[in-house]
């Protein structure tokens, strides 16, 4: 078992092994997991989030979805900036 140390405004320190083998590196977020009786802490990489790729099994609707949404939101602020401005 390894043991980190909490100092004043809530910073913790991770031992050097538990670092280096989770690529733990200076400026990394980490996500902490409220289990009940114990804390879980998770580095944030690139990959933190692929791993939740296909776990809602939408097969891309969602996604499509998105786009849709960002495209009609942005036509419409496009037309709202043509009125404000008077410009075609």
């Amino acid at each position: 078992m390894k043991y980190g140390t909490m100092y004043s405004r809530g910073r913790i320190t991770i031992p050097a092994e538990i670092r280096k083998r989770f690529g733990i590196t200076p400026g990394m977020r980490v996500a902490f997991f409220d289990e009940g009786d114990k804390i879980r802490v998770v580095p944030i990489d690139k990959n933190y989030f692929r791993r939740f790729a296909g776990i809602l099994e939408t097969d891309g609707k969602a996604l499509r979805s998105l786009i849709q949404e960002r495209k009609r939101d942005r036509e419409r602020e496009e037309r709202k900036l043509k009125r404000f401005t008077g410009k075609p």
